[in-house]
């Protein structure tokens, strides 16, 4: 029986084409972690995650130490709001919390993934101006987001784009 592979060899699960070519273009110059690694690693200047799900918990708490370091970062996580970290880690501390309203599908599962999923980004909030009157920014900024070319992705079949008014 072969021996299941530490947790620190195991790649992380590549986003589809056209998460990556959406945090590309809005996000120039971020790294791409590809590595679970950077869980105990420091990370670049701006890193881009997409972790394991079961672990989300444990990266949006390392993103939180690495901001305070002054390194940015952008995680693809389940979206769940009800959750002690989100209310404990995010809401203070993310700066934008991009919703996306199409689902998702890895290229190594059969199916979406279960949860609702979201980019957290993690950077500096503004921080006010006295003198122009503008008030310190505390809580994140939330936005609904559908990005292009998922449709292509998740039906991959032409008779499902058919199907749903997709030609």
């Amino acid at each position: 029986m072969a021996k299941r592979p530490r947790e620190e060899d195991t790649p992380f699960d590549a986003p589809p084409l056209w998460i990556s070519d959406y945090v590309a273009h809005n996000f120039p110059g971020v790294d791409i972690v590809t590595s679970p690694l950077y869980l105990t690693h420091p990370w670049a200047e701006w890193s881009f995650l997409f972790p394991p799900m079961s672990q989300a918990h444990l990266y949006i708490a390392k993103a939180v130490k690495e901001l305070q370091k002054g390194h940015n970062s952008i995680l693809l996580v389940p979206a769940t709001f009800n959750s002690s970290y989100f209310r404990e880690l995010v809401a203070p501390n993310a700066a934008e919390i991009r919703i996306l309203t199409c689902p998702l599908r890895l290229d190594a599962k059969k199916t979406k993934t279960v949860h609702q999923m979201c980019f957290i980004v993690f950077a500096p909030k503004f921080e006010g101006d006295e003198e122009a009157g503008l008030p310190a920014v505390t809580e994140p900024f939330i936005a609904m987001l559908e990005i292009d070319g998922w449709k292509d992705q998740y039906y991959k079949r032409q008779r499902n784009r058919e199907r749903f008014g997709e030609n």
